[in-house]
């Protein structure tokens, strides 16, 4: 970033305000009004079991810089991952440490825009990302079941397997070892305030691979909820670039609770 104020963070890191001229008599919607660069916020939501807890909900929250750029002609989506935040009905607390979610690779897929009754739809095509592992085929290669598999790398580089997140329940705490095939796609519409919301569809898979407790080395299973109105995305424009030390910093005036 540049022209970093007091505080760290960059005075071009501001909200742009709505267009009040974007009105049905200005014609089509011009997609190339969508380049630039986005505070994304995505939430998911699923329901998983396990056989010593039942049934619980958890929803992911999670927090990226995406840009928005035109590559060959084609509008495409990036987004850098930079926080992920895990809240449960169940008596586990999950965290996942920001070094953790900063170094998977970003989430790449083109954009379509589309016009509707209801304003135009953005849609980005289906991306996927492993986490914890290299696949020859992200796309279809099925993730390891077994601990040994080759294809298990140290991705968060702390000397464990695939990535580290951190479980607290019950007065114990561990780190639980994952690997991830990250996969989903999304579609967002402007809304009055100027920002782009919608609904994510996620069809991501996670396998616990191991942990430092054994307590903690299982895998519930997990479906996304199926309400469509609990996984969702909202995009902020920002006037200028940021990065994610930028972004972390702003979340609460962002997205205020």
């Amino acid at each position: 970033m540049t022209d970093d104020t007091a505080d760290g963070i960059a005075a071009t890191d501001d909200i742009v305000e709505p267009d009040d001229s974007g009105t049905p008599d200005d014609g089509p919607f011009d997609p190339e009004t969508l380049i630039g660069v986005y505070a994304e916020k995505v939430i998911v939501s699923t329901i998983d079991t396990m056989s010593m807890l039942g049934e619980f909900q958890t929803t992911g929250t999670y927090y990226s810089v995406t840009r928005i750029e035109k590559v060959e002609g084609v509008l495409q989506s990036r987004a850098s991952s930079c926080r992920s935040v895990i809240v449960s009905t169940s008596p586990a607390t999950t965290t996942v440490p920001d070094a953790l979610s900063q170094c998977i690779g970003d989430m790449i897929g083109a954009l379509t825009v589309e016009e509707t009754a209801g304003g135009p739809r953005i849609s980005r095509a289906e991306a996927v990302m492993p986490v914890g592992i290299e696949l020859a085929d992200p796309w279809n290669d099925p993730i390891p079941t077994d601990n040994a598999d080759p294809r298990i790398i140290d991705q968060d580089n702390d000397g464990n397997p695939g990535v580290t997140i951190e479980i607290a329940a019950s007065g114990m705490t561990g780190k639980v070892y994952t690997i991830r095939r990250e996969r989903g796609s999304w579609w967002v519409q402007p809304a009055v305030d100027g920002r782009l919301k919608g609904q994510v569809q996620d069809a991501s898979e996670q396998r616990v691979i191991g942990a430092d407790n054994a307590l903690f080395n299982s895998n519930p299973e997990s479906t996304v909820d199926p309400d469509p109105t609990k996984s969702t995305i909202e995009l902020i424009k920002l006037d200028g670039d940021t990065d994610c030390a930028g972004l972390i910093a702003r979340i609460p005036e962002l997205f205020p609770e």
